[in-house]
């Protein structure tokens, strides 16, 4: 095995790991969004806990297949535009709607109305609940890059044939 082909398995079994990696960092933040807001749902919304579950389970989805349809367009030298972008929205919606699980009071029991909560303990909980999903949506970005430069690289005998035509054209 030579040097070129060493570096690229390497490179082919980091960038593996990478995506591995990414993919085990979204389970918790997706597990705390999830539950965020399933509570929104529930508290704010008064939907049955089926019904929250599943608004919560389809906006997730919705992240997740995102982010797979801007990774196959990625490593199909196709520009992931919209699936990127939507990474990023739904990610930050998903932030935003767990979030709010946290700000929202509990009912007050002379009247039943909720208002909002500024304790720093709320607002600290929130701020984690707003990170988690950014940060895996970072994570995610960065193996769409890995992805891009794999998909750009080309062989040694890509660049030679490229070559040859060249000065074959260039001769012509």
């Amino acid at each position: 095995m030579n040097t070129l082909t060493s570096d690229l398995s390497a490179a082919r079994r980091a960038q593996a790991l990478s995506v591995r990696a990414a993919a085990a960092t979204a389970v918790v933040p997706t597990a705390l969004a999830a539950q965020g807001m399933v509570m929104v749902g529930r508290d704010a919304l008064g939907l049955p806990l089926a019904f929250a579950l599943a608004l919560a389970a389809f906006l997730e989805l919705a992240l997740i297949s995102s982010a797979l349809l801007a990774r196959a367009s990625a490593m199909a030298r196709r520009p992931a535009g919209a699936e990127a972008v939507a990474v990023w929205v739904f990610s930050a919606v998903s932030g935003f709607f767990s979030a709010a699980h946290e700000l929202i009071e509990p009912p007050d029991p002379a009247t039943g109305q909720r208002g909002w909560q500024h304790d720093s303990l709320s607002l600290l909980a929130a701020g984690v609940r707003i990170a988690a999903p950014l940060v895996t949506g970072w994570f995610w970005e960065r193996v769409l890059v890995s992805a891009r430069r794999t998909a750009a690289a080309r062989s040694a005998a890509q660049i030679r044939a490229d070559r040859r035509l060249l000065a074959f054209a260039r001769s012509a």
